[in-house]
């Protein structure tokens, strides 16, 4: 009998060894989660060829490969919230906020002549296309947690 008693005593320190060790790994686990990615918000001023831009969008694809937007406003600056750690690719749009003329031409600008962009139409600078693309802009920023200031700076191409 006391052979029997030591080796349930072995098998029970076996078994809540194992169980210690799991509980410890979750645990672990769920912090290096917690701690893991975090968002950040992106703010600043895009410029071209250092003239502030009036209006426009700035899109972001994050490092979850979502698609995140913030709206430039009339002093230049924008802000894009919640986008996830890490390193992330921008695209700069600014359409020509006047409306499109009448028929609209082959391809091009396909909005309803009704339809206005927001913004001064006078105070509208054109940039190059290759911007307005994640592909073709040439334009990335490592994203950190809270807030991310970043200057865009573009430049004839």
């Amino acid at each position: 009998m006391v052979g029997m008693n030591s080796d349930w005593i072995t098998r029970l320190h076996s078994v809540v060894g194992q169980r210690w060790r799991l509980a410890l790994l979750l645990g672990a686990s769920l912090v290096l989660v917690g701690c893991g990615q975090g968002k950040g918000d992106l703010k600043g001023t895009v410029t071209y060829e250092g003239k502030k831009l009036a209006m426009g969008q700035v899109w972001i694809i994050g490092s979850d490969n979502m698609a995140y937007y913030g709206v430039i406003q009339d002093d230049g600056n924008y802000t894009v919230t919640g986008v996830p750690t890490g390193q992330c690719k921008i695209a700069v749009s600014s359409d020509n906020p006047a409306p499109p003329a009448a028929g609209g031409g082959r391809g091009g600008d396909r909005r309803d002549p009704d339809d206005k962009l927001p913004g001064d139409p006078k105070k509208w600078i054109a940039i190059p296309d290759a911007y307005k693309a994640h592909a073709t802009s040439q334009l990335t920023y490592e994203v950190k947690r809270g807030d991310n200031p970043f200057d865009i700076k573009l430049t004839k191409k």
